[in-house]
This record gives structure tokens, C-alpha cells and sequence, in this order.
């Protein structure tokens, strides 16, 4: 369950800023009771620095990916 976890994690990025949030909250609630305490902590971290950022807003981290890219 964790290696799906993770790689849902990283898609999130690829989604479209107005699914992020929607996409980590159903992560967020199909994650087992017993859940993996590192997995815990990263799901926690990508919540607290990226998901509920007023910083860095997933909408403004995909366009500097983008600006970056091209």
C-alpha cells in the first residue's frame, strides 16, 4: 500500500491545480488505520508545505514548473 501511496503522491503535480486538493483528500481518506508512520509523515509534510501552503499554493507551484520547463 505504501509504494501506491507514494506514487499517487507524486502524480499530483501532473494534475490540473483545480483537482490537486480533491485528489489529495480522497489519498488522504484511503489510507488504512494501520498505516506505515513514514508514510504518515510524508502524506503529513506534502499536506503542510505544499496542499495548505499560502506560500507556494499548488496553482503557483505548476506554473514555475512550467516556466522552468519551457
Amino acid at each position: 500500500m505504501q509504494y501506491v501511496t507514494y506514487s499517487r503522491l507524486m502524480t499530483l503535480p501532473l494534475l490540473p491545480a483545480e483537482h490537486i486538493q480533491p485528489a489529495f483528500n480522497n489519498l488522504g481518506d484511503s489510507l488504512p488505520d494501520d498505516v506505515d508512520e513514514c508514510v504518515m509523515a510524508l502524506v503529513t509534510y506534502v499536506n503542510d508545505n505544499w496542499i495548505s501552503s499560502r506560500l507556494q499554493p499548488p496553482s503557483l507551484q505548476l506554473v514555475v514548473c512550467f516556466l522552468v520547463v519551457h
